[in-house]
């Protein structure tokens, strides 16, 4: 069917209205664009289903297309090394191969466009547009007004821009479509073709829409403006299909009205994914995908009206009054959110195990400040007679999002910084249910009661549901974290002398939660002004009546008391010793005077000398005593080591020496490369490698259908992902939840060209390679506590030399630092302390579903365990393990839109419902085989 012919339809249905208003009002609409939009828009439910894609070849015919394997001999590594040498073209074109199947996400519910459908488990968004390459298959929003009286109602239009072909439904009723064909339409029905030069520029490469691809997102309209040549701007419109139309008023009805839109993807063209243009594509799938676009997406859509005052209630605007509304855990609460006035207030809905934390959370928004805010939770109802214990926090706005969790909200809840000046008062409602080991399996029921000045009580419904499976403690989970906590942090920001009994508590209090994410590493400085900040060492030494020097190793051994009573058994106990130039060979050292409890700037005698190795003796064996005493003498650690790898470096007379006072020692290492000559299980003194972190981004890219696994924990040796720029503070909450089962999945078995985005195969052994364990070094709880020209920033490398331009070499690690666009705190400053916050809660629950996956995982991989699984359970054991593979890697190649070592986040809209329920489906399938093993756990390699 045509679109006039649908026009022509929509209108006739208008003949005979009586005389409009003047002016139409907004009654639903979308954001001008997803980065910078302003509370102006309605806030739409949105599903979407991604699918192997499919192809219209130059002979007529459709192909489907795997687009994580699109061409016939594509081999990125090769075709670079090629290049390089001057034996390739400079264009490729690749003949396309077949899928041999067609895999993606679930479409929705037959029914989904009827008004009555319950779309609470769809993303809330006012940017569905503009998304990267995903492989969609099919987009669906849905947006609600209220109608008072449709007879009054003079005239409703619509407009929407859009690419592939759209459906529109009025209250469950079609009033139009677009680029689609006449009749029944499938969920997989294909729209109307383009034309072969919405793909490819005049003289036959890809279009190019911008030479910067930070600085435009594939579908967005605005990006042919950029572009200076009429052709090409030409070309890219014709990616954009409009429809408009008058809707008849008889379509509404009185109460909740609801625009339903469902947009069908069209083919590509075959050249869209056979051109390989390497000199400006890059070599890499992932580059590539910059290029592509889903021929399905909403560009922009507008439904006004003209009726009488207070007939219709739009949606483009934040409601008056206060709001108590849904928010998933999974993802930041965006103060550009609100609820929706026509949407009822849904349950509180978690999944869990026993010995585990589990969150959720409701919003308390309102366009005022407000005062008087509270919540509280009743007991759990359900079987046993220990139920879990539920806590309510409040996350507190700091650092430009919500994190820190305090147990009581500020008064008042004041309007959120910002230049706008229509920013919210917004109060999140944090609630935590504890499952104690003992809690019996099955289903609990409670309520969070929240109020506030002018809010009558609200009561949420709580659903928590337990599985029989018992989680390990968190000291003993699998996934490596490895943690820098920074005592001058804490002083520094609650303004208490350095190691007094204040100082010791907060300490203490940092440790407890870095203990809760399975915090793995302890670093000591043993000399001050070091790239963690601190102004002296932790230990102090005393001149004795001959001038000798003699170590003070108290501060030391309650450290590490401290750290053992909450991390438990810490793997790794860093005694960091040199960095820089001077500092390479002579030891900054503090020294302590006893009669006036003074320290003193001291430098110790040069490495490579008696007198260093005679200083330094009788250190290292109090060390050695005080973590034997704690069962950890395997745990002594040196650091840092880069060997010639871009990070911090010891010198080779520090290695010599070190390695004649502490033979049975290991070094921990943090660079960007690790060379072929290098080996794990053997570093500078001849022992395994402690911890070795490298530059990188973590990140599933294999088949678990195809391809030999990673499965990191499997490793015995640690090797952990610096992951700079891709993972830091203001990463998605989605990533900090994931990343733990991710991390040790990270891994691809195809070379890419050049530094790949995750290629620590290739630089540890492209075949033989086990996986990653984990992450390190990330802050723990390094602040901005200073005040800087450009506001507060963190103590990291503040003892950088001015004359040096910042490239400092006593205390700056070059591109690794630990505040270079990485994570430089988990743990959160509270009013009194140390406090857990939105970040850190995230991270635990990813940690425990790690722990359910490797102990699931572990039973298929051991033959015996795996034969007492029986064939049924094995089968749904393997099946669910591969599910969140394949979902972890969908998210993996479609959230980064770059191959390089420092990718650049995709415009990805996720949604958490199905991985709630893989959640809820991972524990109770982790009680069944904890069932059929008898208690026994798979074994371990251990580190």
């Amino acid at each position: 069917m045509k679109r006039e012919a649908i026009i022509a339809f929509v209108a006739l249905g208008a003949c005979g209205v009586a005389r409009a208003a003047e002016n139409p009002s907004a009654i639903l609409r979308t954001a001008a664009g997803p980065r910078n939009w302003q509370g102006d828009a309605t806030i739409w439910r949105y599903y979407e289903t991604w699918q192997t894609d499919v192809a219209r070849m130059e002979a007529g015919a459709l192909m489907r297309i795997d687009p994580l394997h699109p061409r016939v001999g594509f081999a990125p590594a090769k075709i670079w090394s090629e290049q390089q040498t001057g034996r390739n073209p400079k264009e490729l074109v690749f003949r396309l191969q077949e899928a041999s199947q067609v895999v993606g996400s679930p479409f929705p519910p037959a029914d989904w466009a009827k008004p009555e459908f319950d779309d609470g488990e769809w993303v809330r968004t006012a940017v569905p547009m503009g998304c990267h390459y995903r492989s969609l298959a099919l987009v669906c929003l849905r947006g609600k007004f209220e109608v008072a009286d449709p007879a009054r109602v003079e005239e409703l239009s619509l407009d929407a821009v859009f690419q592939g072909g759209a459906v529109f439904y009025l209250n469950g009723q079609e009033i139009g479509r677009a680029a689609l064909p006449a009749g029944k339409l499938a969920f997989d029905t294909l729209a109307e073709d383009y034309p072969k030069e919405a793909f490819v520029h005049p003289n036959g490469k890809t279009l190019f829409p911008h030479s910067d691809p930070h600085l435009w997102i594939m579908g967005e309209r605005g990006s042919a403006q950029q572009m200076k040549d009429p052709e090409l701007r030409e070309r890219y419109a014709k990616r954009f299909r409009r429809f408009e139309a008058k809707i008849p008023a008889s379509a509404l009805r009185a109460g909740t009205n609801v625009l339903a839109v469902e947009v069908h993807r069209a083919p590509a063209h075959e050249a869209m994914f056979a051109l390989v243009s390497p000199r400006e594509m890059g070599y890499n799938i992932q580059d590539h995908r910059n290029l592509w676009w889903n021929r399905a997406s909403v560009e922009s859509l507008s439904l006004t009206a003209r009726a009488g005052p207070g007939v219709i209630a739009g949606r483009v605007a934040r409601p008056e009054g206060l709001q108590v509304w849904n928010w998933s855990v999974w993802e930041r609460v965006d103060p550009r959110l609100h609820g929706d006035p026509a949407e009822p207030l849904r349950p509180i809905t978690l999944s869990g195990a026993r010995n585990g934390v589990f969150a959720g959370q409701v919003v308390v928004s309102s366009r005022q400040p407000f005062r008087g805010l509270k919540a509280a939770a009743s007991p759990l109802k359900g079987p046993g007679q220990t139920p879990p214990r539920l806590r309510v926090r409040y996350s507190h706005f700091y650092g430009g999002i919500f994190d820190p969790l305090e147990d009581s909200p500020p008064e008042p809840v004041e309007k959120l910084p910002g230049r706008s000046g229509a920013e919210p008062a917004m109060q999140p409602v944090w609630l935590s249910a504890e499952v104690p080991r003992e809690a019996a399996p099955g289903d609990y029921s409670g309520t969070l009661t929240v109020s506030a000045d002018g809010l009558a009580p609200v009561a949420v419904p709580i659903r928590l549901h337990v599985s029989d499976y018992l989680l390990p403690d968190a000291k003993d989970f699998v996934t490596y974290m490895g943690f820098v906590q920074s005592p001058d942090t804490l002083a520094i920001r609650y303004g208490v002398p350095m190691w007094s009994r204040p100082h010791w508590q907060l300490i203490e209090r940092s440790l407890q939660l870095l203990g809760q994410v399975a915090g793995k590493e302890l670093t000591i400085p043993l000399v001050r002004k070091t790239h963690f900040g601190n102004e002296h060492a932790m230990l102090w030494w005393i001149r004795q009546s001959d001038g000798s020097l003699r170590p003070d190793l108290r501060l030391v051994e309650r450290y590490v008391a401290l750290a053992v009573k909450h991390l438990g058994k810490v793997p790794t106990v860093i005694f960091y010793l040199s960095e820089g130039e001077e500092g390479k060979t002579i030891p900054w050292i503090t020294e302590f005077d006893p009669a006036t409890g003074e320290l003193k700037d001291a430098k110790g005698p040069r490495w490579g000398t008696e007198d260093a190795r005679a200083l330094w003796r009788p250190a290292f064996d109090g060390f050695a005593r005080i973590l034997a005493n704690h069962g950890i003498a395997r745990s002594l650690a040196l650091g840092y080591h880069a060997d010639g790898g871009n990070g911090p470096e010891c010198a080779k007379e520090c290695i010599e020496d070190l390695k004649a006072l502490v033979p049975d020692a290991r070094w921990v290492r943090l660079g960007h490369f690790w060379f072929g000559h290098q080996r794990l299980d053997k570093g500078p003194n001849g022992n395994p490698y402690a911890r070795v972190g490298l530059v990188g981004n973590y990140g599933v890219f294999w088949d678990p259908d195809a391809d030999k696994p990673f499965y990191g924990w499997q490793n015995p040796y640690v090797a952990t992902a610096y992951t700079r720029s891709t993972f830091n503070l203001n990463s998605p909450l989605r990533d900090y939840r994931l990343c733990p089962e991710a991390i040790l999945l990270t891994g691809k078995r195809e070379a890419p060209a050049g530094w790949g985005i995750t290629d620590f195969a290739g630089q540890f052994g492209r075949e033989s390679f086990l996986g990653m364990r984990g992450f390190a070094p990330w802050g723990g709880d390094f602040w901005p506590v200073l005040r800087g020209r450009s506001g507060f920033h963190d103590i990291i490398a503040r003892y950088n030399d001015p004359s040096a331009a910042h490239w400092d070499p006593r205390s700056t690690w070059s591109t690794t630092a630990l505040n270079n666009y990485q994570v430089t705190y988990v743990v959160t400053p509270g009013r009194d302390g140390p406090a857990a916050g939105v970040r850190l809660e995230t991270l635990r629950e990813g940690l425990q579903e790690a722990e359910a996956r490797i102990f699931v995982q572990d039973a298929l991989l051991d033959d015996a365990l795996r034969a007492r699984l029986g064939e049924g359970l094995a089968r749904r054991a393997r099946a669910l393990c591969d599910e969140r593979t394949r979902a972890l890697r969908y998210l993996s190649e479609f959230t980064i839109a770059s191959a390089a070592k420092e990718p650049w986040p995709s415009h990805f809209i996720f949604n958490p419902h199905p991985w709630r329920e893989r959640s809820a489906r991972l524990y109770d399938l982790a009680a069944e085989v904890a069932r059929a093993l008898g208690g026994t756990p798979p074994a371990r390699n251990a580190q």
